[in-house]
């Protein structure tokens, strides 16, 4: 393909951009790949998709129709295809296409609602409200299956009175919400339901006008614009979108009376201002006298003389000298602050008062953006820019300044009022749309240093980051804004507040420093009855207090959530997890299994499995894997099912011989990995194998290991799993047994091999195409078979082996360490023959080889313990390429337990990485090798620091003694010496010094 892209990556590529909402660039993509592929199921089924988005339904029916006629179980686009047909009123195909989908998916909501729907519109109720029932059984909180088994009952008169003007409101919303998607027909039919529930509902006969217009239905639009008035006659938006009704009808000067009663009800309505200006206009269609008549046969005389007046002096407004005597010339018969702010709707490039200081090069403004009086914007210390969106409104005496590494941006439709200050310096200010800013704020994204013994404002800027307020926010007068502060959406600061902290989405907070005092929706409930508190408003408020790790305060909002509403698992769930970070296990339990009384979840029962991990209950441990695994992997399901009921006992396999033959590779002999033995059988894709040895610290991590693997276990055609046990002093025969009887073969050697012995034992017993070696105390995450099978199974024999980012996590699973060694870029490594040479950067649970790649350069070195996987990554690099996947999909466990620690105490490490760098000199390149020892020199130095800290001094000379052997030049003895010179290794200084004493003593005089 172009560029050296596989057809996967274009997929992946193609699928980016129509996420992004970049609809030709993933046609193009999509068409790439069948230029390569005519019959690609999953580029046709993007088209398809891109179709729908682009309203070409009969186009999207037939691309989409092909594609599942070449692949069946392509969910996606029987989807698509149920909510084409049923758009199109095919009720009966539409029908079909969802129960072909739901074949294939058969736990998701939005289909059975759907399904419901296209029932419904058949008149087969009961069928309807079974599928209803059934997306609530599967998603209690799926809000659109609820309204739906409610508009059911409705229209079947079944629904009681008292509930009718809940559900009318609850209608209006979803119809907002599938209008802002752009689905205008959707939004209809549920505006349409909340009018038939509640008539009088002004605010559905608006929002129904809004989505009519969107589809071009002027006159529509127009009636119920008007029915929207006659309910709520101060209805200043009703008028706005009737103007707009009109003007779409050519009834021009009609829509213009509409906007002038839009802004008459609301001055600072600024796209009535905007409109109207339009309309007269298009009013001025021969001369300039013509207008003005119209304007004063509208208006009357004078308006027709002001309104002529500012029309043509504001036609040459700008920033330069002229624009601004123009500007000047236009407010002459214009009352001054708000009187002045249509004056920027007469021109796209608004308004800039003549009294305004602007000095600043990287100024971006918006249309009809107004700049008030006495506002001044400047750029100071090479200050970055200040964007400014449209129809923003700075007032009066309001100062903008940007300094080094700041900058400013405003979005659209924000209004700042008087005497503001936004200072950027060192961090940005970014203030969203529809923002609303009162007199005398302040934002100040930094602070002076304060070291005693300096004037203050001598010391340099620090900052925490920037200042962030989200699109709706509301800031009364006198409130400061300080350094790396977010303000979510709708929140509503208090005057004089002082935010030196997050405030979230939909927050009311007050006082020095700004408190959460309640939710916007608690105030919008109380107009309702003063029903209880917004639940997603206090899950929103847990969900912030638990990303900080205010963990009592996020329990106390989970809490209020499920007072609420009592069968709210996601909230139990969540309680349950602040619980367990606390340190309350059994409180915990309690609130996982309330959780699952509700709905079931896979995540709740791992999380439960961990719990009664911790406290040793091993049974109940697996008991709650094995659920979870059940209930995401349904293949997993079956197996364990018929293994549980056949009552078959698991066996234990005979451990495979290693082979005593030899590879030479570079002079050096490897263990050699016979090839699979032709038995005609159909290969597996994966093996994964763990090779053990498991003592009762590490048996607890081997439940979590196996559980990652078991959840993405596809069936034994596709993966097999192996567990060769090293003879560990404990029992796992049974433990394997419960959790995965059926599914993985258990293998357990008579006497205990060693390590790497071991790992070629358990790549001799596979034989999948590739595999994948996985110590029982690491675990992959979600997505790593799966993501890499498919850049894999297509790949270039070339490629011999490849990796995953992956993140380093300690005993409790915390990640403390994250390594993506090529960032995002997908592809083959490039130079990491050098990377791989020096050092090695992987870690086992992120990398898969290919099985012909050990048939062909052998397995791994026993008498490394240490470095064995990083000689063999080396071997691997000679020959092959390797395949980098970015995304972080494995992790490896950090903990006292492993073979990195136990060989770092003992410096047993130094040995094997010399070792390492001995073998494999004889097939790298000599520069590599000559860097490697210059850099694990130095690493062997400051590893002996580890052993040292914990009474190993023999350790730590141990690792002195092959850092020299490894580089002796005479730049690494000087830097051994400056290193020994250090304070905090005089105990070791002192050692070598005893020793070298004693040593002296033994030599005999002459």
């Amino acid at each position: 393909m172009a560029n050296s892209l596989s057809v996967s990556e274009a997929l992946q590529i193609a699928e980016k951009y129509y996420q992004a909402n970049r609809l030709s660039q993933a046609e193009q993509a999509y068409h790439q790949v069948l230029k390569e592929q005519p019959q690609n199921a999953h580029a046709l089924c993007g088209l398809g998709l891109i179709a729908q988005k682009m309203n070409q339904p009969e186009m999207a029916e037939k691309i989409l129709s092909n594609a599942v006629s070449l692949q069946p179980k392509l969910f996606k686009a029987w989807f698509s295809l149920g909510n084409l047909r049923q758009a199109s009123g095919n009720l009966l195909e539409a029908q079909s296409a969802y129960q072909k989908a739901i074949e294939l998916q058969p736990n998701l909501a939005p289909l059975y609602n759907n399904l419901g729907y296209t029932l419904q519109q058949q008149k087969k109720w009961d069928e309807a409200i079974s599928c209803y029932q059934k997306a609530l059984q599967i998603q209690p909180n799926c809000i659109e299956a609820e309204v739906s088994l409610n508009n059911a009952l409705f229209i079947q008169e079944k629904l009681p009175k008292d509930k009718h003007s809940h559900y009318a409101a609850v209608n209006n919303q979803l119809g907002h919400n599938r209008a802002k998607a752009n689905d205008f027909k959707g939004a209809e039919a549920y505006y349409q339901q909340a009018i038939a529930m509640e008539p009088k509902l002004a605010e559905a006969h608006y929002n129904l006008a809004v989505v009519l217009q969107e589809q071009g239905k002027f006159t529509e639009a127009a009636v119920s614009c008007q029915k929207a008035l006659s309910l709520k006659p101060n209805y200043a938006e009703a008028y706005k979108q009737l103007g707009d009704a009109l003007q779409q009808q050519e009834k021009l000067e009609e829509a213009a009376d509409s906007y002038r009663q839009a802004f008459k009800l609301k001055p600072d309505y600024a796209e009535a201002y905007s409109n109207l200006v339009s309309v007269l206009n298009k009013l001025n269609s021969t001369s300039i006298w013509e207008r003005f008549g119209k304007i004063r046969q509208a208006s009357g005389i004078k308006s027709a003389f002001l309104d002529a007046w500012k029309f043509f002096w504001m036609g040459f407004a700008g920033l330069n000298f002229l624009g601004r005597i123009a500007t000047w010339l236009a407010t002459w018969f214009t009352p001054p602050y708000w009187g002045r702010c249509h004056l920027s709707y007469y021109h796209s490039s608004g308004y800039v008062s003549p009294k305004a200081d602007i000095y600043h090069q990287n100024l971006q403004l918006g249309a009809n953006v107004f700049i008030g009086d006495r506002v001044t914007i400047y750029n100071d210390r090479n200050g970055g820019r200040v964007e400014l969106g449209d129809r923003v409104h700075l007032y009066g005496d309001s100062c903008i300044q940007t300094g080094k590494e700041g900058t400013v941006k405003i979005g659209a439709d924000t209004h700042i009022q008087p005497r503001c200050q936004l200072s950027a310096y060192q961090a940005p200010i970014n203030i969203g749309s529809n923002v609303q800013i009162a007199t005398n704020c302040a934002f100040y994204p930094y602070d002076h240093g304060m070291i005693p013994g300096q004037l203050i404002h001598l010391q340099p800027l620090e900052t925490k980051g920037g200042i962030t307020v989200d699109d709706g926010a509301w800031l009364g007068c006198g409130v400061i804004v300080l350094n790396g502060v977010r303000i979510g959406k709708g929140a509503v600061i208090g005057a004089g507040s002082v935010v030196n902290q997050d405030i979230p989405d939909g927050a009311i907070a007050v006082g020095v420093p700004a408190k959460v005092i309640k939710m916007r929706s608690d105030l919008a409930l109380k107009k309702q009855n003063n029903k209880s508190k917004s639940i997603n408003s206090w899950l929103s408020l847990a969900q912030s207090h638990q990303t900080k790790g205010q963990f009592k305060q996020a329990a106390q909002a989970y809490q209020k959530a499920i007072k609420i509403q009592p069968s709210l698992s996601e909230a139990h769930y969540r309680l349950g997890m602040v619980l367990q970070e606390q340190g309350e296990q059994n409180a915990a339990v309690a609130s996982y299994n309330r959780a699952l009384t509700i709905k079931p979840s896979s995540d709740i029962y791992f999380k439960l499995a961990k719990i009664h991990q911790h406290q040793n209950n091993v049974q109940e441990a697996i008991s709650a894997y094995r659920r979870g695994l059940k209930l995401i992997n349904p293949h997993y399901a079956r197996i364990i099912e018929a293994h549980k009921a056949c009552e078959i006992d698991q066996e234990i396999r005979t451990t495979p011989e290693n082979s005593r033959e030899q590879v030479i590779i570079g002079g050096h002999p490897f263990p050699s990995i016979p090839t699979v033995c032709n038995d005609r059988s159909k290969r597996p894709f994966w093996s994964v194998v763990l090779p053990i040895y498991s003592t009762n610290r590490r048996s607890n991590y081997l439940l979590e290991c196996l559980v990652s693997v078991l959840r993405q276990w596809t069936g034994e055609e596709e993966m097999e799993i192996i567990v060769v046990d090293d003879a560990s002093p404990i029992p796992l025969k049974d433990l394997i047994d419960e959790i995965g009887g059926g599914i993985i073969k258990y293998y357990r050697n008579s006497q205990n091999r060693g390590a790497y012995k071991n790992f070629n034992t358990a790549v001799t017993a596979s034989r999948g195409q590739w595999i994948h070696l996985l110590h029982d105390d690491d675990y992959v995450l979600p997505g790593f078979y799966d993501r890499l099978r498919k850049s894999l199974e297509k790949s270039s024999s070339s490629i011999g082996a490849a990796f995953t980012g992956y993140e380093n996590v300690n005993e409790r699973g915390k990640v403390i360490f994250t390594q993506q060694l090529y960032k995002q870029q997908q592809g083959i490594a490039k130079g990491f023959v050098e990377k791989i040479g020096i050092a090695n950067p992987l870690n086992m649970p992120a990398v898969v080889v290919r099985r012909s790649t050990y048939e062909h350069l052998g397995g791994y070195l026993p008498e490394l313990n240490y470095t064995g996987d990083w000689e063999f990554y080396k071997r691997v690099t000679a020959f092959y390429d390797w395949w980098y996947q970015p995304e972080i999909l494995a992790r490896y466990r950090q903990h006292s337990q492993n073979i990195t620690t136990d060989s770092t105490l003992s410096g047993s490490n130094g040995t094997d990485i010399r070792k390492a760098i001995e073998v494999s000199e004889k097939y790298l390149l000599d520069e590599i090798t000559v860097k490697a020892r210059h850099y694990h020199f130095a690493c062997c130095l400051n590893n002996a620091i580890i052993p040292l800290k914990a009474g190993k001094i023999s350790g730590a000379i141990l690792l002195l003694q092959e850092a020299l052997k490894i580089d002796n030049s005479p730049q690494s003895v000087t830097k051994l010496f400056s290193w020994l010179k250090q304070d905090e290794v005089s105990a070791l200084r002192n050692e070598i010094v005893s020793r070298l004493f004693l040593e002296g003593l033994k030599v005999k005089p002459n």
